[in-house]
Protein backbone atom coordinates (compact mmCIF):
# COMPACT_ATOMS: atom_id res chain seq x y z
CA UNK A 1 0.00 0.00 0.00
CA UNK A 2 1.02 3.55 -0.80
CA UNK A 3 0.33 6.70 0.79
CA UNK A 4 0.70 10.09 -1.47
CA UNK A 5 -0.04 13.17 0.08
CA UNK A 6 1.38 16.84 0.40
CA UNK A 7 3.59 17.94 3.46
CA UNK A 8 3.86 21.10 4.87
CA UNK A 9 7.44 22.53 5.79
CA UNK A 10 7.15 25.07 8.50
CA UNK A 11 11.00 26.18 8.08
CA UNK A 12 10.40 26.76 4.84
CA UNK A 13 6.83 27.78 4.80
CA UNK A 14 6.28 25.66 1.52
CA UNK A 15 4.86 22.14 0.88
CA UNK A 16 6.20 19.16 -0.61
CA UNK A 17 4.67 15.96 -1.59
CA UNK A 18 5.30 12.77 0.02
CA UNK A 19 5.55 9.28 -0.44
CA UNK A 20 5.15 6.38 1.88
CA UNK A 21 5.46 2.73 1.07
CA UNK A 22 3.53 0.30 3.80
CA UNK A 23 4.11 -3.73 3.29
CA UNK A 24 0.04 -5.68 3.69
CA UNK A 25 1.05 -6.17 7.86
CA UNK A 26 0.98 -2.14 7.68
CA UNK A 27 4.70 -1.72 8.81
CA UNK A 28 6.21 1.36 7.08
CA UNK A 29 9.14 0.32 4.25
CA UNK A 30 9.91 3.62 3.09
CA UNK A 31 9.79 7.60 2.68
CA UNK A 32 10.28 9.48 0.36
CA UNK A 33 10.20 13.37 0.99
CA UNK A 34 9.98 15.71 -2.77
CA UNK A 35 11.51 19.39 -1.70
CA UNK A 36 11.89 20.65 -5.52
CA UNK A 37 14.74 22.90 -6.21
CA UNK A 38 13.01 26.46 -5.69
CA UNK A 39 11.81 25.53 -2.34
CA UNK A 40 8.67 26.47 -3.58
CA UNK A 41 5.09 24.58 -3.38
CA UNK A 42 5.00 21.20 -4.44
CA UNK A 43 2.33 19.26 -4.89
CA UNK A 44 1.35 15.79 -5.43
CA UNK A 45 -0.91 15.26 -7.71
CA UNK A 46 -1.42 11.34 -8.82
CA UNK A 47 0.25 7.66 -8.10
CA UNK A 48 0.27 4.57 -10.19
CA UNK A 49 0.96 0.65 -9.28
CA UNK A 50 2.44 -0.64 -12.03
CA UNK A 51 1.78 -4.58 -12.79
CA UNK A 52 4.98 -5.49 -11.00
CA UNK A 53 4.46 -3.13 -8.01
CA UNK A 54 6.93 0.04 -8.86
CA UNK A 55 4.70 2.88 -7.96
CA UNK A 56 4.96 6.07 -10.87
CA UNK A 57 4.33 9.59 -9.00
CA UNK A 58 3.70 12.55 -10.97
CA UNK A 59 3.04 16.38 -9.61
CA UNK A 60 4.51 19.69 -10.13
CA UNK A 61 7.47 21.36 -8.12
CA UNK A 62 8.35 24.80 -8.35
CA UNK A 63 11.66 25.91 -9.90
CA UNK A 64 12.76 29.04 -9.37
CA UNK A 65 16.57 27.80 -9.58
CA UNK A 66 16.00 26.90 -13.86
CA UNK A 67 13.12 29.24 -14.87
CA UNK A 68 10.81 30.44 -12.28
CA UNK A 69 7.98 28.35 -13.09
CA UNK A 70 6.23 25.74 -12.27
CA UNK A 71 7.08 22.45 -13.74
CA UNK A 72 6.12 18.99 -14.40
CA UNK A 73 7.78 16.23 -12.41
CA UNK A 74 7.09 12.43 -12.86
CA UNK A 75 9.26 9.68 -10.74
CA UNK A 76 9.09 5.88 -10.62
CA UNK A 77 10.19 4.08 -7.34
CA UNK A 78 11.43 0.53 -7.17
CA UNK A 79 10.01 -1.68 -4.56
CA UNK A 80 12.79 -0.31 -2.23
CA UNK A 81 11.74 3.19 -2.86
CA UNK A 82 14.68 4.08 -5.10
CA UNK A 83 14.19 6.35 -8.11
CA UNK A 84 14.35 4.08 -11.67
CA UNK A 85 13.80 7.10 -13.62
CA UNK A 86 13.11 10.86 -13.16
CA UNK A 87 11.16 13.57 -15.32
CA UNK A 88 11.30 17.12 -14.94
CA UNK A 89 10.10 19.10 -17.14
CA UNK A 90 8.53 22.69 -17.98
CA UNK A 91 5.95 20.76 -19.81
CA UNK A 92 2.88 20.49 -17.50
CA UNK A 93 0.63 18.52 -19.30
CA UNK A 94 2.03 14.81 -18.63
CA UNK A 95 -0.18 11.96 -17.72
CA UNK A 96 0.91 9.38 -15.73
CA UNK A 97 1.39 6.07 -17.53
CA UNK A 98 2.19 2.80 -15.89
CA UNK A 99 5.63 0.80 -18.45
Amino acid sequence: MYIFAGTIDPALSSTNWLVVKYNSSGIQQWVDVLNGPGNGDDEALDIVIAPNGNATACGYVYDITANGNINAFVKQYDQSGGAVWVIHTQILHLICLID
